[in-house]
């Protein structure tokens, strides 16, 4: 029987403000990646948001909110959005989180699968998650 390839295709979107002209926005099925530039192609920062699902209690789950940002001033750090089941809606609070494995994940997630994100930009962001260490919160 063939194996059955699942294309996931990136998309650009151009719907920046024009202060935000240095910015560019790719989003897939599972992932948003927002770069932002000094220049044409000199990579200032970047953050990747998906979501994964979490173990609640046996036979419960749910799906959590994760960001990955990396500066070139502060490197890569990782938080989680915390469980917002409460009656009051709260604002959204980044808890910190160790994200090694996850970094390992998204690099070769992106390494096999780049189409519409510029090649500059995808080899920049597979190197980092590849190679920059992140502090332990």
């Amino acid at each position: 029987m063939a194996k059955v390839e699942k294309q996931v295709l990136w998309r650009e979107f151009k719907i920046l403000p024009e202060r935000e002209k240095e910015r560019l926005w790719f989003k897939n099925d599972r992932l948003d990646l927002v770069v932002w530039l000094e220049s044409k192609l000199h990579i200032t920062r970047f953050q990747i948001t998906y979501y994964e699902w979490t173990e609640l209690e046996k036979y419960q789950r749910r799906l959590q909110q994760h960001v990955l940002t990396y500066d070139r001033n502060t490197g890569l750090k990782a938080a989680y959005v915390p469980d917002e089941s409460s009656a009051f809606p709260t604002p959204k609070v980044l808890v910190p989180e160790d994200c090694r494995e996850c970094c390992k994940r998204l690099a070769l997630e992106i390494a096999n699968d780049s189409s519409g994100i510029p090649d500059y930009v995808a080899q920049f962001i597979v190197k980092t998650l590849e190679t920059d260490e992140m502090p332990c919160p």
